[in-house]
This record gives structure tokens, C-alpha cells and sequence, in this order.
């Protein structure tokens, strides 16, 4: 059974609900035992995903933990200002993702991913083409940035074979994949620029 609140239980898993609805939600779960169960489940999803261990595969290399530092104490200079507004639009984009209420069925979730891939692959296409347009400092942070999405993606496919049915972690598939789409086409736009 559905009601008002079955769709908040991550919100509130995650304290993002305000106090006054957090507190409501509470005295529904006394009357509830859909919702009790529900949030049982979750909060097992959480525990899972805590205690998924960090395989080095998921991890930057050394060199590129070197790489990353470097970038991140080079002092700023001018070609920093573009991709600080990248990065910025970047975050906007996740953000708006991750708010997003929109989600796929899972009758569609098969084409979803069919689209995700050829997107993707076009996407890294068009970058391999105009890489070298980019400064090595960009390159390194792009794939610092597009790594750790990677992860992210990684741990949760991990988690998704363990429980292939979890709302919860099919949302976060889905706001990952959108993040690295949108970082992929930012990047695409600043190498394909005319500007550089």
C-alpha cells in the first residue's frame, strides 16, 4: 500500500525531512507497519552500502592521488575562472539532478541504460577528439572528477545485484549516471569551444 509518506522514508532516512514533518512521520510509522517495514529495509540498504568495503579498483591510483594534489594546490591562474563556472554549472546540474522527482519504471529501466551507454560512448568520443585542446591540469581534474562518479557507480551497481529490487539505490543509479552525463557534456562543450 502507497500514502503520503512511503516516498519520504529516504528523506527522512537522510534527516532532509524539517523537524515539524519529521515528527508527523514518526507518529505515522506508530500506525503503519508498510511503512515501519519500509524504512526496515532501508536503513539495511545503508547498512549494506556502509559496509560494502572499498576495493582498490574504486580508489584513485597513487599517481593519480599525486595528480589531484597537484591540481588542487596549483595557485589559480586565468584558465582556472571557466572551469571554476564549469565546475559550478556542474554542481547545478547535479543538484537539480539529484532533486529531480523524476524516474524511470522499471519496465523502462532496460532502454534507460541502452541510452545512458551510446550517450556516454558518444560523449567520450567527442572527447578522445578534442582532448588535446584541453591544458593537462583540466584533463587531470576532468578525470579526477569522472573517477570518483565511477566509484560511486561501481559500489552502487554492487549494491543493486545485492538487492536488485531497492527503490532506493536504483535512484541513486539513476542521479549518478546523470551526473556524469552532465559532467561529460560540460566537459565536450569547453573542449569543442571555439574560444580555447
Amino acid at each position: 500500500m502507497r500514502d503520503g509518506w512511503s516516498d519520504r522514508l529516504s528523506e527522512y532516512l537522510d534527516g532532509e525531512l524539517p523537524p515539524h514533518e519529521a515528527g508527523e512521520l514518526e507518529l505515522h510509522l506508530r500506525d503503519c507497519a508498510a511503512c515501519r517495514q519500509g524504512l526496515t529495509e532501508l536503513k539495511a540498504v545503508v547498512a549494506r552500502l556502509a559496509a560494502d568495503p572499498v576495493l582498490p579498483a574504486d580508489q584513485p591510483t597513487r599517481r593519480e592521488w599525486q595528480a589531484i594534489r597537484r591540481v588542487v594546490s596549483t595557485t589559480r591562474r586565468r584558465w582556472m575562472v571557466p572551469i571554476a563556472i564549469a565546475a559550478s554549472l556542474a554542481g547545478l546540474a547535479v543538484a537539480a539532478a539529484l532533486l529531480r522527482p523524476r524516474e524511470p519504471r522499471r519496465a523502462e529501466a532496460g532502454a534507460v541504460t541502452t541510452v545512458y551507454v551510446q550517450a556516454t560512448g558518444e560523449l567520450e568520443a567527442i572527447l578522445r577528439d578534442n582532448k588535446a585542446r584541453l591544458r593537462p591540469e583540466t584533463v587531470q581534474a576532468l578525470e579526477a572528477s569522472l573517477g570518483a562518479i565511477d566509484s560511486a557507480l561501481a559500489q552502487a551497481e554492487r549494491a543493486l545485484a545485492a538487492d536488485p529490487a531497492n527503490d532506493y539505490v536504483t535512484r541513486s543509479m539513476v542521479r549518478l549516471r546523470d551526473a556524469r552525463l552532465t559532467v561529460l557534456r560540460q566537459a565536450v562543450a569547453v573542449a569543442t569551444s571555439k574560444e580555447l
